[in-house]
């Protein structure tokens, strides 16, 4: 990130505020995407809402150098108000089905993975997510997330340990199906 441009956004640039927004358009897509069950429109929205609250309050963004982790951390709360928002409407359209089983499998079309993550929570899912897949430290996950260090490692452990249960168990399934 380069902070050069953030300190020019943060003076008013628009131009320089737009580059550091393509530069992490990406990510900020995948995570959107992520928590919000591979839905599209809300994905978008919840981008759009985050750009135009990081635009309005870059100059409150304290340290320069996090500029990225600010903006993830006001995306997932973003997605955290679709999310409740989507639960309201749900349960005033429908309320004999339960809105409060949203998971990221969904996000997964091969039949194996989703088998692998039975059992596994967004948060936990959204944690494995960054720390694997994006690359994010423990640390710029804990200031995203604000969640202490030591539960995010707990986290991933718990998480992995889950994922390791359930391939073991899906290859039992398959070699009693082979052995029949």
């Amino acid at each position: 990130m380069d902070i050069e441009l953030v300190k020019s956004a943060r003076k008013g640039n628009k131009q320089d505020f737009e580059k550091l927004i393509l530069e992490i358009q990406n990510d900020l897509f995948k995570i959107a995407m992520l928590r919000l069950n591979n839905n599209y429109e809300d994905a978008n929205d919840a981008i759009q809402n985050t750009v135009l609250k990081a635009y309005k309050n870059i100059k409150k963004l304290r340290k320069l150098e996090n500029f990225k982790t600010w903006i993830i951390r006001i995306l997932m709360n973003e997605c955290s108000n679709i999310v409740k928002e989507n639960r309201r409407f749900t349960k005033i359209k429908d309320k004999s089905k339960s809105s409060s089983d949203l998971s990221y499998e969904d996000i997964y079309d091969d039949e194996d993975v989703k088998k692998y993550l039975k059992g596994i929570s967004n948060d936990e899912l959204t944690i494995i997510n960054l720390y694997y897949h994006e690359k994010y430290s423990y640390k710029e996950i804990s200031n995203i997330t604000k969640t202490n260090i030591n539960t995010l490692k707990s986290t991933v452990l718990r998480a992995k340990e889950k994922i390791k249960k359930n391939i073991i168990e899906e290859g039992d399934k398959d070699n009693e199906k082979e052995s029949k």
